[in-house]
């Protein structure tokens, strides 16, 4: 379990889950202080969460249940958002780094076959 699901209830995170699952997570967006994101259903609800060392550090939510001091299924679905961003932008940046190792090698590989012709 990610450290920011404990603050949520069973029914939030099932609802976040089911909602980012089905692509219900819009315009996510990354900013200087964390993300911004809308949720959508019957109504369009905003979240942003600000981020400090690349994790969550404070989020918000216009729905009533948010504005009544708990976590929502919203906040819980732009989570599940980032969380997948993140892993795709690392395992991006992995990829990347293997591909450039994969260079290196063929070139160090083809520097020493020319010596020994």
């Amino acid at each position: 379990m990610k450290s920011w699901e404990k603050k949520f209830n069973e029914v939030a995170l099932e609802k976040g889950r089911e909602a980012f699952l089905h692509n219900r997570v819009s315009d996510l967006k990354r900013n200087a202080n964390g993300y911004t994101a809308a949720v959508l259903g019957r109504q369009r609800f905003e979240v942003t969460v600000k981020m400090r060392e690349e994790k969550p550090a404070g989020i918000s939510c216009k729905c009533p249940t948010a504005r009544a001091g708990q976590y929502c299924e919203h906040m819980a679905a732009v989570l599940y958002a980032i969380d997948k961003e993140q892993k795709t932008d690392q395992g991006t940046l992995a990829w990347e780094q293997q591909e450039e190792e994969g260079r290196r090698l063929r070139e160090e590989q083809e520097k020493e076959l020319a010596r020994e012709e």
